[in-house]
């Protein structure tokens, strides 16, 4: 398992012969501002507050990197990705945010899989005698 995230791609396929190219993974930096968007600095609270209205569209911001639809997106400022998929028919905008949902749930589901696996094969103790305690283990 490797912790630096590679720029590596997936293509979706969606309806009427359409695709989205997507990134495969976020790294910490696009988590993070897909977290910005999803949760905007609100002046009068002076914190962050989740606004349900930009979830989508900061997941779709930021995964999507292509697609075939005819608006150009590849390589434009997420301003301009926005404005695109703003255009967009609300339920072709729900498909591709559903078919990024799809992947993210894929991705992490192979991830915890592969952590599983990482701790079983290292077959170390734990570090702390507090879990062989609770375990059942008696000390002294």
């Amino acid at each position: 398992m490797d912790r630096f995230v590679r720029p590596d791609t997936t293509k979706l396929a969606i309806s009427d012969g359409d695709w989205i190219l997507i990134r495969r993974r976020l790294t910490m930096g696009e988590a993070r501002a897909q977290l910005e968007r999803a949760y905007p600095f609100d002046r009068v609270s002076e914190k962050r507050i989740f606004d349900p209205l930009q979830s989508g569209l900061a997941l779709v911001l930021a995964y999507l990197l292509d697609w075939s639809l005819p608006f150009p997106i590849r390589d434009r400022a997420p301003v301009e990705v926005q404005a695109a998929l703003d255009q967009l028919d609300k339920d072709d905008f729900a498909e591709i945010r559903d078919a990024i949902e799809t992947h993210e749930k894929a991705i992490d589901a192979e991830r915890e899989e592969q952590k599983k696996t990482r701790r079983t094969a290292s077959g170390s103790e734990p570090t702390s005698p507090l879990h062989a305690v609770a375990a059942g283990a008696m000390s002294g």
